[in-house]
This record gives structure tokens, C-alpha cells and sequence, in this order.
């Protein structure tokens, strides 16, 4: 296989969704709703770290869109713009002429060059990863983005599908970057302003472990209540906010909270 046209038909329909529902990104609330929706129909993941570099190599910014519920020490060591994880790696990779790097559950042997960070993928746990670079782009920008938790080895069918993704990737997150920085209208993308609707105590501390990634069994033994209650709480939840699912109301609320409202 070696373009998109020999993707089987239902691979490439997901795509090109994912390509058109890429163009709407303005908020870290919506990149993250496209991260965890459209992107996890084409590699299911637990988490994405992304890294935007200038001409001279510096970090400009970095994101991690998490799916999973991780220890702040652990963001930290991924993601951190200064000596984190995935920065590393992108600086190894261009070091090296690489455009992308796997990492296994299990790796049985890696070049010398990369047994350091090897073993550090192996203290993390993290399972499979892959992490692919734009390269220099116009403007002197690029970026990197680190794929983690994969279900599955990546195989040549999903580098495709990531390296085809990788401008819509990179576009968006300067998007983001540039209307959170500049705090510009987007009147485009957005047909209504971010509204904070009024929320129950209940509802809030529901909301609060939504965001920390616990299933409703678990917030029913942590509130002392039922998981149909749970349940309830979670459907009023919804109806507030406008939306249809868990992924949705935690990206509604970043979009909030971004709004400072």
C-alpha cells in the first residue's frame, strides 16, 4: 500500500471527515473534541502530545489532548516545553533525519542512539506509540506530535492515514494558538458565543470526576450514591450543555473556562 486510494472505502470516508471537520477548530475545547472524536475513529489512542517549533528550533508551544487520566507528573513529563518526553524525541528524530519513530509494549532491540529513551518509554507504560513531524513548513514553523496509548502496533496503514492527517494537525494548532493569544472574535466557526449555563452542586462535582476520566460506577462509590442516579445527573448534565456525551461536556466546559466564563 503505498497511497490513500488503496485505503479500503470506509477508512478513507472516515478520512476525509476527519480532514473536513478539522477546518472548524478555533478552541483547545473543540481540538480536543476532534482529537477524541474523528482522529480516534482513525488510530485509537489514549492521549496526543504536540509541540510547535520556529526556524530556530525553539518551543513555541506545547498541548497534551488526553483521553485517559494521568498523574501530573506524568503530563509533565511528556509534555513539558523544556526538557519533556515528546520534545526530546522530536529533537532525536531531527537529529537523525527521521520524519517518525514507534514505540512498542515491547521492544526486543533499538538502535544504541535510542536505548535511553527506549527504556524511558518503558518506565512510563505507556504501551504503543507513534510520533511523526511535519518538517519545516512556510513561515519557519513545524510541529510534532506524539500519538500514545495506541490499541495496536502502528502499521503502515495508520502512518499513512497520520502522516495525510499531519496539515490539518499542524494548521489547527496554530489556530488555536492564535485566537487563545490574540483573543480574537471568531464569528466564523462560532455561530454562538461559549454561554455558561447554571449548573447544580450535584451536577458540578459530577462533572469535576467526568473531567477526571472516572466511569459512573466509580462516581457512584465516590459520591455514596447510585449508578442510576449517576446516570440521571449525567443526562440533565448533557441537556445543560448542549451536548450528547462525555467527550463532548468536557470539551464544552474547556471552551468555557477558556471564555473565562
Amino acid at each position: 500500500m503505498d497511497d490513500l486510494s488503496q485505503l479500503p472505502a470506509d477508512v478513507q470516508e472516515h478520512l476525509l471527515r476527519a480532514i473536513e471537520s478539522s477546518q472548524v477548530v478555533r478552541s483547545r475545547g473543540q481540538l480536543f473534541m476532534w482529537a477524541q472524536g474523528q482522529l480516534q475513529a482513525l488510530a485509537p489512542h489514549g492521549l496526543m502530545t504536540c509541540v510547535v517549533f520556529n526556524d530556530q528550533r525553539e518551543v513555541m508551544q506545547t498541548q497534551c489532548l488526553q483521553g485517559v487520566v494521568l498523574d501530573e507528573a506524568v503530563l509533565t513529563r511528556l509534555n513539558d516545553p523544556a526538557d519533556g518526553f515528546t520534545v526530546r524525541v522530536a529533537r532525536h528524530c531531527r537529529e537523525f533525519g527521521l520524519r517518525s519513530f514507534d514505540f512498542f509494549a515491547d521492544h526486543a532491540s533499538v538502535a544504541p542512539q535510542w536505548q535511553g529513551l527506549v527504556q524511558e518509554w518503558d518506565d512510563l507504560n505507556m504501551g504503543h506509540a507513534m510520533f511523526l513531524d511535519t518538517g519545516p513548513l512556510a513561515g519557519g514553523l513545524s510541529s510534532f506530535f506524539g500519538v500514545l496509548g495506541l490499541k495496536h502496533k502502528p502499521d503502515l496503514m495508520q502512518h499513512m492515514l497520520m502522516r495525510a492527517l499531519l496539515p490539518q494537525l499542524h494548521v489547527a494548532l496554530l489556530r488555536v494558538q492564535h485566537y487563545t493569544t490574540l483573543d480574537i472574535p471568531d464569528t466564523a466557526a462560532v455561530a454562538e458565543p461559549v454561554e455558561a449555563p447554571t449548573l447544580t452542586d450535584r451536577q458540578l462535582e459530577i462533572l469535576h470526576w467526568v473531567r477526571q476520566g472516572k466511569t459512573n460506577f466509580e462516581i457512584a462509590l465516590i459520591l455514596d450514591i447510585s449508578v442510576l442516579t449517576v446516570k440521571n445527573h449525567l443526562q440533565k448534565l448533557f441537556k445543560r450543555l448542549n451536548v450528547h456525551n462525555r467527550v463532548q461536556a468536557v470539551a464544552r466546559i474547556m471552551e468555557m473556562d477558556e471564555s473565562g466564563k
